[in-house]
């Protein structure tokens, strides 16, 4: 799997005008079932880093889950708390 630089987050989020992006890529396995996740986040400013990286974690979370439907996805998503994701309390 060749991971996606942030750099290429950063061009887009200068071409388009984003402060804040996040990258979700699935990468299948090779002779597998399954695929490989690769988040990818950028921020303009420290703060939209964290933000973005936040979220990157709270999806990351939600998509390892493995939901089948939107009903699953929304029910592990309402158990994610930013204080619950590693990095995500906002205080510190």
């Amino acid at each position: 799997m060749k991971k996606i630089p942030v750099e290429a987050l950063k061009r887009i989020a200068e071409e388009y005008g984003a402060g804040e992006l996040v990258l979700i890529a699935r990468f299948p396995k090779p002779d597998e079932q399954g695929h490989n996740l690769n988040i990818v986040t950028y921020g303009q400013t420290d703060e939209q880093a964290g933000f973005a990286a936040m979220a990157g974690r709270q999806l990351a979370a939600v998509l390892e889950a493995q939901p089948r439907s939107l009903q699953d996805a929304l029910e592990v998503a309402s158990k994610i708390r930013p204080k619950d994701v590693e990095g995500g309390d906002r205080n510190g």
